[in-house]
C-alpha cells in the first residue's frame, strides 16, 4: 500500500503543490463557500465533495484533503498550489505540460517496480485542464488511478480519483466523483470581484460548471455567484452589486423517464411547474399577490412575466423555460417593475448560452 500513495504525490511535485501529513489549523471558511465544502489553503479555493463523499480525518487541509466513502473502495485526494502558473488553455499547451507528468508516473511506478497495467497516458477531457490515467498492480488487486488538473483562479488545483481493487463499475463511479468534486472547485467571490462597480448586463467568456447539475452556465460579469450546485431545484444565484434588488436564479428539474419518451408528459410536466410557480411575496408587512401573463418567444419552452403589484412595492419575475439534455431548465429574473428590461434581456442571454456536461465515455 505504501506505493500507491507515492504515485499522486510525484505529481503536485513536479508542478510545485505540496503534499504535508502534519496537522494543522481549520481553515478559514469564505463567506461565499457553501455549507459542507471543502476549503483549500485557507480559503483560497474551496469545492464540493460528491453525494456520499466525505473528508478522512488526519492531513493537513492547507494543502491536501482526502475524501472517502463507504460504498467504493477508493479514495479522492485534493492538492493545491497558490503560487502563480502559466496553466494550460490549448491542446499543444496541455500536451507540453502533461508529457512531464506522464514521464514521471512512469518513471515512480519502475522506482517502486510495480506491475504496470495500463501505462499513464493523457486523456481528452474538453472540462478539465489536464487528465491523466494509469493502473497498476498492489499485490494481487488492481489500482487503477485517475489524475486532474484545473486551474482555479490564480491557483492549481488536483485531483487524484483512485479505485483500489474494486469493480470496473465502482472504479468508473470514482473516477466520475473525481471529475465532478474537480469540476465543483470555486475561487471565493471571484464573481463580485470582477466589474463589481458597473453594471453588468453581459455573460462572462468562460462558463463555469455544474457537476451535479450536469451544465455550465457562462455567469454575468460582475455579478456575486451564490453557488448550491444540486441534481435538481436551485443550483445558482446570482445577484448585481451595483443594483442589490437585481437577482437570477437558475433551476433544474431532472425529467422522469417517460416524459422523456413522451413530449405531451413532458409539456404537461412543464406545465405544471408553470402553475407551481410562486405567486406572492411579502414585503415591508405586505402581501403582494403576483399576475401572470404569457410572453411568445419561440427560443424557449414557456415564457412569462408575473407583476406583483403593492401599494408601494411594484416588482417583476421573469421566467423562461428550456429543455437541455433530460432536465428542463429554468432562468428566473426578479427585479424592480420600472427597471427589469436589461436584466430580462440578460436573463434570456444567459439561459441560452447554458450547456449541457456531457459526462465522458
Amino acid at each position: 500500500m505504501r506505493s500507491l500513495f507515492r504515485i499522486a504525490p510525484v505529481l503536485a511535485l513536479a508542478l510545485g503543490c505540496s503534499v504535508t501529513s502534519a496537522a494543522a489549523p481549520a481553515p478559514r471558511v469564505p463567506a461565499t463557500a457553501p455549507a459542507g465544502a471543502v476549503v483549500l489553503a485557507d480559503g483560497a479555493a474551496y469545492l464540493m465533495p460528491p453525494a456520499g463523499w466525505t473528508v478522512a480525518p488526519g492531513g493537513d487541509p492547507a494543502k491536501s484533503v482526502t475524501l472517502q466513502s463507504a460504498d467504493f473502495p477508493g479514495m479522492l485526494t485534493v492538492m493545491i498550489n497558490t503560487r502563480p502558473l502559466a496553466l494550460p488553455n490549448s491542446a499543444d499547451e496541455r500536451d507540453r505540460m502533461g508529457r512531464p507528468m506522464v514521464e514521471a508516473i512512469a518513471k515512480r511506478l519502475a522506482q517502486v517496480k510495480a506491475t504496470v497495467v495500463d501505462r499513464p497516458e493523457m486523456v481528452t477531457d474538453p472540462e478539465v485542464g489536464l487528465r491523466i490515467r494509469v493502473a497498476f498492480k498492489e499485490g494481487d488487486r488492481t489500482v487503477e488511478q485517475e489524475h486532474l488538473y484545473q486551474g482555479v483562479g490564480r491557483n492549481l488545483v488536483l485531483v487524484s480519483a483512485t479505485s483500489m481493487g474494486g469493480t470496473p463499475e465502482q472504479s468508473k463511479a470514482i473516477h466520475a466523483a473525481g471529475r465532478e468534486l474537480l469540476l465543483s472547485a470555486r475561487v471565493p467571490g471571484a464573481a463580485a470581484a470582477v466589474a463589481a462597480t458597473a453594471v453588468g448586463t453581459d455573460l462572462t467568456a468562460k462558463a463555469t460548471p455544474f457537476p451535479r447539475g450536469r451544465l455550465r452556465i457562462a455567469p454575468p460579469a460582475g455579478w456575486r455567484e451564490v453557488l448550491s450546485d444540486a441534481n435538481a431545484g436551485t443550483i445558482v444565484t446570482y445577484q448585481e452589486p451595483a443594483h442589490r434588488d437585481w437577482s437570477l436564479t437558475v433551476n433544474v428539474t431532472p425529467l422522469p423517464a417517460k416524459a422523456k419518451a413522451d413530449a405531451q408528459v413532458r409539456d404537461a410536466l412543464i406545465d405544471d411547474l408553470v402553475l407551481g410557480q410562486r405567486q406572492s411575496f411579502r414585503l415591508g408587512g405586505e402581501e403582494i399577490e403576483g399576475k401572470r401573463t404569457p410572453i411568445e418567444d419561440p427560443r424557449f419552452l414557456r415564457k412569462g412575466r408575473t407583476l406583483f403589484a403593492g401599494k408601494t412595492v411594484r416588482i417583476e419575475l421573469t421566467t423562461r423555460y428550456r429543455l437541455i439534455g433530460d432536465r428542463v431548465v429554468t432562468v428566473n429574473a426578479l427585479g424592480p417593475a420600472a427597471d427589469t428590461q436589461p436584466l430580462m434581456d440578460l436573463a434570456d442571454k444567459l439561459a441560452l448560452a447554458i450547456e449541457p456536461i456531457v459526462p465522458p465515455r
